[in-house]
Order: C-alpha cells, then structure tokens, then sequence
C-alpha cells in the first residue's frame, strides 16, 4: 500500500514538472509571438506616417508608447 501511493505520487510529480515545462515553453512562444507583433504594428504605423504625413490629432502621434495611443484623449 505504502509503495503503491509512493508511486502514485511520483508519477504525479513527473506529470506536474512536464505539465510545468509544457507551460513554460508555450509561455515563451506566446511572448516572442507577440514581440514580433508589436514590433510589425511599429513598422506598419511608421510606414503609414511616411505615406499620408503626420496628420493634425492623430492620436498615435501624442506617445512614445503606441500601446498607449488607443487611451489618449
């Protein structure tokens, strides 16, 4: 009996520590992903200011930070 919840137990140590890992990794993945989608709406935007010009009240333009632009008054 005691072996056997020994071993129960083990086992569902080692499935947590994989589940964990699992985790981290996808974790990571959605991180770069977002990185590079941030980085491509930078790009986009600058190239959109580069074809119109800056335009009068254009909110991207007030911050430093375009996360932010969707917030400003």
């Amino acid at each position: 009996e005691l072996l056997w919840d020994s071993l129960l137990l083990q086992t569902s140590e080692e499935k947590v520590a994989e589940m964990h890992g699992e985790l981290i990794e996808f974790n990571e993945r959605l991180y770069r992903s977002l990185m590079a989608k941030d980085h491509l709406i930078v790009q986009m935007r600058q190239e959109l200011i580069d074809l119109r010009g800056p335009v009068p009240g254009d909110l991207s333009q007030t911050s430093d930070d375009p996360s932010l632009s969707d917030f400003e008054t």
